[in-house]
């Protein structure tokens, strides 16, 4: 029987037979172990059979380790997509990518993927939490092990994930703030000049993230049309990028408050860029927008707000206005309507006084 590529190995329970095989599609050996020499040859042979017929191999036995890095790779090389079937966002690549290696890793990262269970994830959280790290960290560390187990899903080496029905603490972070419409116009024209007040004023009033914000262009800018269409974004360390997902791909329309700050910051910049930074032209700096704010702000007494919270702004300025919820959803470009209610429900006036009503007049006509 030929044994090229199998190992026989001296254990405390006994004689055990490690086999090896190249996979091309993963650039490295893949290894398993048997009981019998038999066993791990006819092993061999079904994955060197399987590699000539250009399928991968079967990885049912890894190690948590091995796989994390299969995952990892996938991410980067932008073939493991989220939950809205979108490439994960550069940032929210790094954050799973950090999140694996510095909390999960270490815990399980000696144990193979099929037996990682529920138990053993709940183990995880509850040394996270006895180690004083809070609430937020503890859940993104399980949100990027999900990532890991939809994989395995996917690919079929496991059939559930055992990050389901943990005991995990409550995350009750502070809600994002927002300041009404006279406040915003306020803190826009305490800004000193027009890129300031062009940057703050389409993140008020147009709703954009601060990669787009970074992305936009000149030619993105259509003032006879009053629309303003969002393309791409901007990354630190990746440069420029999709927008974070197709919903994000959208066109804004241009209020009239807005008109004329776009309109000066057109006759001002000369280059591809809407809002350039000071160095040759290119993007500007993410904290550049803060930190030329902030100083005005402290000087005539407002109270400061990120670029974020502006972007919440819009949002509650949409609703106030009597935007419908799929109109917000799609102005603010998020990739389902869920997402709009969930972050953006409780901005939504009258929810249930006019349920009460609607049920009221129905009860009272049926009766």
């Amino acid at each position: 029987m030929p044994t090229e590529g199998v190992e026989r190995r001296e254990t405390p329970a006994g004689v055990r037979w490690k086999a090896r095989a190249w996979d091309p599609a993963q650039g490295r050996a893949v290894s398993k172990t048997f009981g019998s020499l038999g066993e791990a040859v006819h092993w061999r042979r079904q994955q060197l059979g399987a590699v000539a017929q250009g399928k991968r191999i079967a990885l049912d036995g890894i190690g948590m380790r091995i796989y994390v890095d299969h995952v990892i790779d996938g991410l980067e090389r932008g073939a493991i997509l989220n939950r809205s079937g979108d490439v994960y966002k550069p940032s929210a690549r790094r954050g799973i990518i950090q999140a694996l290696n510095t909390h999960v890793l270490p815990e399980v990262g000696g144990s193979r993927l099929r037996d990682v269970h529920r138990k053993d994830v709940q183990r995880l959280v509850d040394k996270m939490k006895a180690a004083g790290l809070n609430a937020s960290t503890i859940r993104n560390a399980i949100n990027a092990l999900r990532v890991v187990f939809r994989q395995a899903i996917q690919e079929d080496k496991i059939t559930a994930s055992p990050c389901q029905h943990l005991a995990m603490p409550a995350v009750r972070g502070r809600r994002d703030r927002i300041v009404g419409a006279d406040q915003a116009a306020a803190l826009i024209a305490a800004l000193p000049t027009t890129w300031d007040r062009g940057v703050w004023g389409t993140a008020f009033y147009a709703g954009l993230r601060r990669g787009e914000l970074r992305g936009l262009e000149r030619g993105d800018v259509d003032l006879d049309a009053g629309e303003l269409y969002v393309r791409r974004s901007i990354d630190d360390q990746e440069g420029e990028i999709d927008v974070k997902s197709f919903s994000g791909r959208r066109t804004v329309v241009i209020p009239r408050l807005l008109r004329p700050l776009l309109a000066e910051q057109l006759s001002e910049t000369r280059g591809p860029l809407m809002f350039p930074g000071q160095r040759a032209g290119g993007p500007f700096t993410t904290g550049a927008p803060q930190r030329r704010a902030d100083p005005a702000w402290t000087k005539d007494g407002l109270e400061r707000l990120t670029l974020h919270e502006a972007r919440h702004t819009y949002a509650s300025i949409l609703i106030q206005a009597g935007c419908n919820p799929q109109t917000l959803s799609k102005m603010m470009g998020h990739s389902s309507i869920t997402i709009t209610f969930d972050r953006y429900g409780h901005l939504m006036p009258g929810a249930l006084s006019e349920a009460l009503c609607l049920v009221d007049a129905y009860l009272e006509g049926a009766s």
